[in-house]
This record gives structure tokens, sequence and C-alpha cells, in this order.
């Protein structure tokens, strides 16, 4: 573990200084610099081509091993113009080294593919149960509802209200069946409506 904080110290230090480095290179007037001596021109060309052949190897590197496709950088305007994609790469580097920090530090073991448990999916109850969202078994809100409602009612549609207590229309007075070809039902266009 000591070896692991050095490396740590290291890398922050020479980030550290990386950071700083580029800040101060931001604060020059480059192109005012470029424009008075030609070798500081050329000098800057090379830097800009070198610095895109590393950014653009790194997010290859970055990319492989997934489903991402790495974008090419063959000049600035592609970084401004692949920056979705360099997004991509990067947000991928960090969730596989979160996996990896976890599994590291215990908190979540890997199992091989063979030794993986085979997750077995709830059987809800006609339509309603357990849903599993991001592997979590959750179950859903109409559980805990005090009358559980079913697809199954053989009976015609009845509120279950029993009196409108905030009413200026009486709940029985509010109710309209309506005659069809499969029986008596209540009208609920009419029943919400008063």
């Amino acid at each position: 573990m000591d070896d692991f904080a050095a490396l740590q110290s290291s890398i922050s230090a020479s980030l550290i200084a990386l950071t700083r480095t580029t800040t101060e290179i931001c604060a020059e007037d480059l192109g005012f610099h470029r424009s008075l001596d030609p070798r500081v021109a050329t000098k800057l060309d090379e830097q800009n081509a070198r610095l895109l052949s590393l950014a653009s190897r790194l997010i290859g590197s970055g990319a492989s091993g997934s489903a991402i496709r790495a974008p090419r950088l063959e000049d600035a305007e592609d970084v401004d113009g692949s920056w979705r994609g360099i997004v991509d790469v990067v947000d991928n580097l960090l969730e596989r080294a979160d996996t990896s920090l976890d599994e590291f530090s215990g908190q979540v073991r890997r199992l091989s593919p063979s030794q993986e448990p085979v997750v077995k999916a709830p059987t809800p109850r006609k339509g309603f149960g357990v849903r599993n969202v991001a592997g979590q078994n959750i179950q859903k809100p109409q559980q805990l509802f005090e009358h559980v409602p079913t697809n199954t009612e053989a009976d015609a549609w009845k509120p279950l209200l029993t009196s409108k207590p905030h009413a200026t229309v009486r709940l029985d007075e509010s109710l309209r069946k309506v005659s069809s070809e499969h029986g008596d039902k209540y009208d609920a266009q009419f029943y919400l409506s008063h």
C-alpha cells in the first residue's frame, strides 16, 4: 500500500505541475509570438501535432475493450467536433476505474462468468408485483394500495368512494348507469365530471 501512496503522490504532483504550466501558456499571447518569430511558429506546430497524436492514442487506448468508438484527432478542430466522443471515452474509463476500485476494496466481488448466479425473474401477481430496476428488486406502488387493483375483475367498474363529502351533487345522483351489450356499467366520464 505504501507503493500506491508514493505513486499517487507522484502522479498528483505531476498533474499539478502540468496544470500550472498549461495555465501559464494559455495566459501568453501565442498568436503574437508566432507572428514575430517563425521558429516559434514551427515549434508550436510540432508540439501541437505531437499533443494531438498523444491524445488520439490515449483516446484509442481508452476505448479499446469497449463498444465505444474512439474519435480520430487530426487537427484542433477535430477536438471540438469530436468532443462528445472524447467525453464518452473518458466516462467509460472512469466507470471502469470505479468498478475496479470497488472490486479492489472488496465492496463488490467479481465472479467468473461460470460462477455468476442465475437470477430468476420474480413471478408478479397478475401484472403487479416486484420489478427489477438497476439490479434491485423494487415493489410496485400498487401493492401498497388499500384496494389492490387487478386486471381480471369480472364485475363492472364501480367507484370506491361511498360519498363525496365536498360535492355539490351527491354521489348517488352523479353516478349514471349505462346499458350496453356487455351489461350495465357506470359511466366513468359522467362520474368524473360531477
